[in-house]
């Protein structure tokens, strides 16, 4: 549990890879990222056994915090010019909460930030369905319970895999990615939503 960003992991610089394994019941208290907060460097998470579950990032009702029940990403800063690259390939992010936006995974640029951010969930499909990236179940207060998008410079890559059975608390149109702002990009033959 963590006062702040990242319940189970903080990036900010460096290299992270995940392969296998459970992260689990983490909460960011007053933070952002109930699991793990990457605020810089270079994230992947690469195997069918990885597992994002059961994770909660709560406001204190600021306004700025609670978000990415699962994955939070953003720049380290404001004025931050930093790149932060983060490729889910494989696994599953389901169950997390956010008390704010981003249930499964948040990507948060602010308004006009600057810095390099590229998000790239899933692989070019090779027809195989067992290995996608799944990211469902989850629960945004406001917005975005799968995914949620914001900020002019922010760049999300969609290839394939699944973002399905997210909602959120708030009545939305499409309660598993909201998009607030960036480009996100659907590559045939694409994520499955609602």
């Amino acid at each position: 549990r963590a006062n702040a960003d990242g319940g189970a992991v903080y990036l900010e610089g460096g290299s992270v890879t995940i392969t296998g394994g459970r992260i689990d019941g983490n909460v960011a208290y007053n933070g952002n990222g109930g699991a793990i907060s990457i605020l810089g460097g270079s994230f992947l998470m690469d195997g069918t056994s990885a597992l994002i579950t059961q994770n909660a990032a709560f406001s204190s009702g600021s306004g700025v915090n609670g978000n990415g029940g699962g994955i939070y990403v953003s720049p380290a800063s404001s004025t931050s010019t930093a790149t932060v690259d983060v490729t889910l390939k494989e696994g599953s992010i389901t169950e997390n909460s956010s008390d704010r936006n981003g249930g499964g995974v948040c990507v948060d640029m602010g308004s006009n930030n600057v810095a390099n951010l590229n998000v790239v969930v899933g692989e070019v499909s090779d027809g195989d369905a067992s290995d996608a990236m799944k990211i469902s179940e989850n629960n945004a207060q406001v917005k975005g319970g799968g995914v949620y998008v914001n900020g002019s410079n922010a760049t999300v890559t969609l290839n394939d895999g699944y973002v399905l059975l997210n909602e959120t608390s708030s009545y939305r149109v499409n309660p598993d990615i909201t998009v607030d702002g960036g480009f996100v990009t659907l590559m045939k033959p694409g994520i499955t939503t609602q």
